[in-house]
C-alpha cells in the first residue's frame, strides 16, 4: 500500500516515482517562464470550455484510480471535486480512499488553461493490515499546467502535483498529490 511506500526503504519503485513527480513539479516553473506572456488587458474568450473531467491512466497500472471534475465560472478561478482509491495488489487488506474539494487560480485568466495553483480540503481513509485507520481530514496545495487541444477544444491534458497533510492519522501525515498526466475532456 502506498503509505508503507513512504515509510519502507525497501519500496524503491514508489520512492523513485515520488522523486520523479517532485522533479517534474520543480521543473514546471522553468518551462512556464519560457512561454510568452499574454498582453495586458487580454481576457479569455467566453466560448472557452467551462468544464473538465479527467483521470490519470498511468496510475491505473498501479491499481490507483485518480479522477477529477472542475468547473470554471470565470476566467481565473476553477472549483472542483477529486476522488482517488488505491488498493495494494500484494495485500488486499491495504487500501486508501479519498475525496476532496478544490479551488484553483489561473493567473493567466485563460479559463482551465495554463499555469494554476490551488488548494484542496477533503476526507481520506487509510486501511492497513485489515484494520481500518478511520477517516482523516486533509488539507493540501498543488501547482500545475493544463492544456486543451483539438478542433473543438475537447481534449484535456493536465500535469502537476503537490502535497496534502492528513490530520488525525496515526500512520501517515503527508501524502503526495499526483497529477503526473491527467487526460480527459473539456466542454
Amino acid at each position: 500500500m502506498y503509505p508503507r511506500a513512504f515509510r519502507d526503504p525497501k519500496s524503491r519503485p514508489f520512492a523513485r516515482f515520488g522523486l520523479a513527480a517532485a522533479v517534474l513539479c520543480c521543473s514546471l516553473p522553468a518551462g512556464l517562464a519560457a512561454q510568452e506572456a499574454e498582453p495586458a488587458g487580454t481576457e479569455a474568450s467566453s466560448d472557452l470550455s467551462q468544464w473538465q473531467i479527467s483521470g490519470n491512466p498511468f496510475l491505473l497500472l498501479a491499481e490507483w484510480f485518480a479522477g477529477e471534475v472542475e468547473y470554471a465560472p470565470g476566467e481565473s478561478v476553477g472549483f472542483g471535486l477529486t476522488f482517488s482509491h488505491y488498493s495494494d495488489p500484494d495485500n488486499s487488506d491495504e487500501s486508501a480512499t479519498g475525496a476532496s474539494a478544490l479551488v484553483r487560480y489561473y493567473p493567466g485568466k485563460n479559463r482551465l488553461r495554463g499555469f494554476y495553483f490551488g488548494s484542496r480540503v477533503g476526507w481520506y481513509s487509510v486501511d492497513e493490515l485489515g484494520t481500518s485507520g478511520g477517516g482523516s481530514f486533509a488539507f493540501g496545495v498543488d501547482v500545475g499546467y493544463n492544456w486543451i487541444f483539438g478542433e473543438s477544444d475537447g481534449f484535456y491534458l493536465g500535469l502537476g502535483g503537490g502535497i496534502k497533510r492528513l490530520f488525525d492519522s496515526d500512520s501517515l501525515e503527508l501524502m503526495p498529490i499526483i497529477r503526473l498526466v491527467n487526460v480527459g475532456w473539456s466542454f
